[in-house]
């Protein structure tokens, strides 16, 4: 069996591990660490540019990805300007070893395959999916999340989001047909999943001193003694609006 040894170091790039910490080395977030190590795989999510430069590829093997809850596909691009190169892209539901997949417009409307949304039919299952044309797939790429083009129109097309959102995207826009691999289920958990996770032991507030926490000191169990709940640096956790309006932002119905 050929395991494509060689290829798969190719794809893999570097990421540091900053285990709750900000660029400068402070330390903003508690109870993380380094947790095991991990490779983190280049995985190619520009279909449109691939459906302009090549039309064909060939899946040659299946790999696991630590940060996914789904598998990766190992493919191997057939014809055009990306011929004899490598790529990752997620694994589709439908998908198996030694499938053909299409890009682009010539594409025929089949399962797993990465078409333009202005090709597909009205009630279809779609994943994967660009928010701007050559933007690169945003939408549905969690394991076992699909979604259903509702109608088209000449620019934009709708689509309904898991969530049971209904946005509006360019109908240039590429995803896949069909939906996404089905998720890992890890059922037997021993003690220390979430020690590989990064995640330490977390500490209540009301059990330090009142030098490490707002919420600290007193006889027993006390209350907060505040309006409200307090992070760890004095600011209030609840009230305050985190949402940031872009200008250029997609339209929600």
């Amino acid at each position: 069996m050929i395991l494509y040894s060689n290829i798969k170091k190719k794809l893999i790039i570097f990421k540091k591990i900053k285990y709750g910490r900000n660029f400068s080395g402070k330390k903003v977030l508690s109870g993380r660490c380094a947790g095991s190590k991990k490779k983190l795989r280049n995985i190619d999510f520009f279909y449109a540019k691939n459906g302009v430069l090549s039309s064909k590829a060939q899946i040659l093997d299946f790999v696991y990805d630590p940060y996914r809850l789904i598998d990766l596909a190992l493919i191997f691009y057939k014809n055009g300007c990306l011929i004899n190169t490598y790529r990752y892209i997620l694994k589709a539901n439908i998908y198996k070893i030694n499938d053909i997949i299409e890009f682009g417009e010539l594409a025929s409307l089949r399962e797993g395959n990465l078409v333009p949304l202005y090709k597909v039919n009205n009630g279809s299952l779609v994943s994967n999916i660009e928010i701007y044309p050559g933007s690169g797939a945003k939408y549905i790429r969690s394991g076992g999340s699909k979604g259903k083009l509702l109608s088209k129109g000449i620019k934009y097309c709708v689509i309904k989001l898991p969530s049971n959102k209904l946005v509006y995207i360019s109908v240039n826009c590429f995803g896949i047909l069909g939906s996404l691999d089905v998720p890992r289920v890890i059922v037997n958990k021993n003690a220390g999943y979430s020690k590989w996770k990064g995640r330490r032991p977390h500490v209540r507030g009301s059990a330090m001193n009142p030098v490490d926490h707002p919420h600290g000191g007193g006889e027993g169990k006390t209350s907060i003694g505040r309006c409200g709940p307090y992070s760890p640096w004095g600011k209030l956790c609840f009230g305050k609006k985190t949402v940031f309006t872009k200008k250029n932002r997609i339209k929600v119905i």
